[in-house]
């Protein structure tokens, strides 16, 4: 695993978690496509609100599996929107998406 997964705490879950790590991981894939979607659609709708709680969601659950440049994006992304700062939503989203995808292929 490259340096966008620490590792250290991605294996530790996966040793506690056991036959559930699986699930687990399928579930951050689903929730994480459709809050990426959903931060698109907010940032459309110019709801800061809706795309401050999605950023936070991001941030909480990429923590939680060592996912820990995606959560760090996502935590200044939230504290933007939470600012009422979309100014740079276009390119938060963007990075969120790429750093998103090298994740899943880490994960699988």
């Amino acid at each position: 695993m490259s340096h966008t997964i620490n590792q250290e705490k991605f294996n530790e879950l996966k040793s506690i978690m056991g036959e559930m790590f699986t699930t687990l991981i399928d579930t951050f894939i689903d929730d994480t496509e459709k809050n990426l979607n959903e931060l698109r659609n907010g940032l459309s709708n110019n709801n800061v609100d809706e795309v401050h709680r999605l950023a936070h969601s991001l941030k909480s659950t990429s923590a939680n599996i060592g996912a820990e440049q995606l959560s760090a994006v996502a935590k200044k992304f939230e504290l933007e929107a939470k600012e009422g700062n979309l100014t740079h939503a276009k390119e938060r989203i963007n990075e969120l998406e790429e750093l998103y995808a090298v994740v899943k292929q880490e994960i699988k």
